[in-house]
């Protein structure tokens, strides 16, 4: 398994798991919540995301997520399982979204278990080779991405975009703006993923930094481009606003469904971010319970990823719904954020004790 990650494949990976969380149809989607006032939304969580890596960076400086988990003694693998979880419902979120993309827009007559299944089967070796590989192949595919969503804008806004679609600006209010920034900031808890390979990285707070914001500078051009496109209040496919420019970019003369442009671009972003959400859910889960090596874990945590997305968002239950929503994050959330203060407050505490003596 291999897990030795440089600087800038860790840059790669972690901006593809920030977009991978707001681009998709799902609950994090701020176009859901703040309609055409989305790309405002968007700048508010990245305010939030550069405050917490760098909090983080300094709280953590010399050590790493995992090192910090020991200096709680018989306490540490509850903090790092905690955060396995958290990395399993961010895991199910995205893994949810590539399943409504691809069973609304291009495989609507394929039975949704079946489909989750074969995607399954296709991120799971993924886990077992580790982070590297996995960021590695996003590397590699993110050129392509970004310049599909350019030739998408290009295409798209010289002939459609009015100015007069962005008023009023903050939508609902403000008081409302906030609160969706606050509900997209979510998909920077990601940010755990550059605590845990710390060690490996010469300038994390510099990756940090780096990584919110080019993915809330990919994301503010996409959500701007979709309110100059549609009016206020008129009726689109708001839970896949990125797909909407698609629509207006002219790709009917060429194409008969103008839906496979953008599952083609933005499929494989998914399927990366799902398997590198799973592979750090393992590794946390391992470090939980005193396991060098997590890959035994990978394949029952697939089952259970596939059971969080199998389901459809009609047929869920109610306790899928309570987990994939806003409101199973709040309580697995606050551990994992606390732990780097802990930490602080544990080694000034030593350092004293350390002085005095």
């Amino acid at each position: 398994m291999n897990n030795r990650i440089g600087e800038h494949e860790l840059l790669v990976l972690l901006t593809g798991l920030f977009i991978s969380q707001l681009l998709i149809p799902g609950s994090l989607a701020p176009v859901d919540y703040a309609a055409n006032a989305a790309w405002v939304s968007v700048l508010l969580s990245m305010v939030l995301g550069l405050g917490f890596a760098l909090i983080s960076a300094w709280l953590l400086r010399g050590g790493d997520y995992f090192s910090a988990c020991d200096l709680l003694g018989r306490a540490s693998g509850l903090f790092s399982g905690l955060l396995g979880l958290l990395f399993l419902v961010l895991t199910a979120v995205c893994f949810r979204g590539l399943l409504d993309t691809l069973e609304a827009y291009i495989l609507s007559l394929t039975p949704r278990a079946l489909l989750a299944g074969l995607l399954l089967l296709c991120l799971l070796p993924g886990c077992f080779f580790g982070s590297a590989p996995i960021s590695r192949m996003l590397s590699f595919y993110a050129p392509f991405a970004s310049l599909l969503f350019l030739a998408v804008l290009l295409l798209a806004l010289p002939h459609n975009a009015k100015l007069t679609n962005l008023f009023p600006l903050f939508g609902d209010g403000a008081r409302r703006l906030a609160i969706d920034g606050s509900i997209g900031a979510v998909s920077y808890l990601w940010l755990f993923v550059l605590l845990i390979e710390r060690r490996r990285c010469k300038r994390p707070l510099r990756t940090g930094l780096l990584s919110v914001a080019l993915s809330a500078l990919f994301l503010f051009v996409g959500y701007l481009s979709y309110s100059l496109l549609n009016a206020p209040g008129s009726p689109s496919e708001t839970s896949a606003p990125l797909q909407q420019i698609t629509t207006f970019s002219g790709y009917w003369r060429f194409f008969q469904r103008t839906q496979s442009v953008f599952v083609f671009a933005w499929a494989p972003l998914l399927l990366c971010a799902s398997a590198a959400g799973l592979c750090y859910c393992g590794r946390c889960l391992g470090h939980a319970f005193g396991m060098e090596d997590p890959r035994p874990l990978f394949l029952p945590l697939g089952v259970v990823l596939l059971c969080l997305a199998a389901p459809s968002t009609e047929r869920a239950p109610v306790w899928l719904r309570f987990v994939i929503e806003q409101k199973a994050w709040r309580a697995l959330s606050l551990p994992p954020l606390l732990l780097p203060l802990i930490a602080w407050s544990l080694r000034q505490r030593k350092a004293r004790r350390q002085t005095h003596a």
